[in-house]
């Protein structure tokens, strides 16, 4: 069984891959940059981290709202969801 954290980093890469096509935009670069940072602070999942990275995914979830109904948006939004329902488990 994979841990918390492995779940989420599952979930940051379907997310980068649904945003990858669309990097060449000022949002879908902004949105990588964020997963990455994510990815980055997810190596060392101290509380403080794992709030930064919470902060860096409402960013996200944010510029991918604009996007609502287009079928990326909705892929996307679907992963941030269960990233959200992972760090709602574990208190945060």
């Amino acid at each position: 069984m994979s841990s918390p954290v492995e779940k989420a980093l599952e979930n940051i890469v379907a997310i980068e891959q649904i945003v990858e096509p669309y990097g060449y935009y000022p949002d879908g670069d902004a949105i990588l940059k964020d997963l990455a940072a994510i990815k980055e602070l997810l190596k060392n999942p101290t509380r403080g981290n794992l709030l930064q990275a919470l902060e860096k995914l409402k960013t996200v979830e944010n510029i991918i709202n604009q996007y609502r109904g287009y079928e990326p948006a909705e892929k996307a939004i679907k992963h941030i969801n269960i990233l959200k329902e992972i760090a709602k488990r574990h208190g945060l």
